[in-house]
């Protein structure tokens, strides 16, 4: 069972707000000794998403290079948001934007 599960509806509203670009707190150090990711994020929106209806991210950590993921029903993505920043834009368009987060990390560091 993943240790987080966040569970997210957007809707359009009168006044749409987002999520300010940040990292996402490791709960231990964000590299492993050997260098690689601690945790990883899955994103799982369960409706199609794109542009200002979707989440933002950097392609690598400090880039600052924010692109939204485009991903249709049923896709998923998975990224490093313990060292990539990322965020969310006002829901300006016509469709509510449901989706599912969550991290996995190596057993090892689960105990």
């Amino acid at each position: 069972m993943p240790d987080i599960w966040v569970f997210n509806i957007n809707p359009r509203t009168a006044e749409p707000k987002g999520w300010a670009p940040h990292r996402d707190r490791p709960y231990a150090d964000p590299l492993r000794p050997d260098g690689s990711a601690a945790s990883i994020n899955f994103w799982l929106p369960l409706t199609a998403v794109a542009g200002a209806n979707s989440l933002y991210s950097e392609s690598a950590p400090g880039l600052g290079d924010y692109a939204p993921f485009d991903l249709d029903y049923g896709e998923c993505m998975r990224f490093y948001g313990n060292r990539c920043r990322h965020y969310t834009v006002a829901n300006s368009t016509s469709t509510t934007r449901v989706s599912i987060d969550f991290r996995v990390i190596p057993a090892s560091l689960a105990a």
